[in-house]
């Protein structure tokens, strides 16, 4: 009998490797269209940390497959998961061009709302 816990990794597993495949395909098909160069690098990292989160979810299966007690197997998912919050917050620092470029950051929101109450 297969337990609850190993039910719940496997559809969780598929599942992050499915939308993450859906995603990774949907931006490098937009990737090709796009013509702002700010828009194509937050595109780009954006695509790199979900290659980097697939390629962590998919080794993190198969050390909880096949190599559960294995300590050397164990250190490629910290290095893995470095690389994950790295590229993460690097895409985050990409969006933030993004919002400047177009005026949704921070401060123009703040000066949009002085100048509507100076009205």
């Amino acid at each position: 009998m297969v337990d609850a816990e190993q039910i719940i990794f496997a559809v969780n597993t598929s599942g992050t490797l499915v939308i993450g495949g859906i995603c990774l395909l949907m931006v490098s098909t937009t990737l090709r269209d796009l013509g702002e160069n700010t828009i194509k690098e937050f595109t780009r990292r954006l695509r790199l940390a979900i290659l980097v989160l697939i390629v962590y979810v998919s080794y993190y299966a198969f050390y909880r497959t096949f190599a559960v007690g294995s300590a050397v197997a164990r250190l490629p998912l910290y290095f893995l998961l470095i690389a994950v919050f790295t590229f993460v917050m690097w895409a985050v620092m990409g969006f933030e061009g993004v919002a400047d470029t177009y005026g949704v950051s921070n401060t123009e929101k703040l000066e949009r709302a002085r100048n509507q109450e100076d009205m």
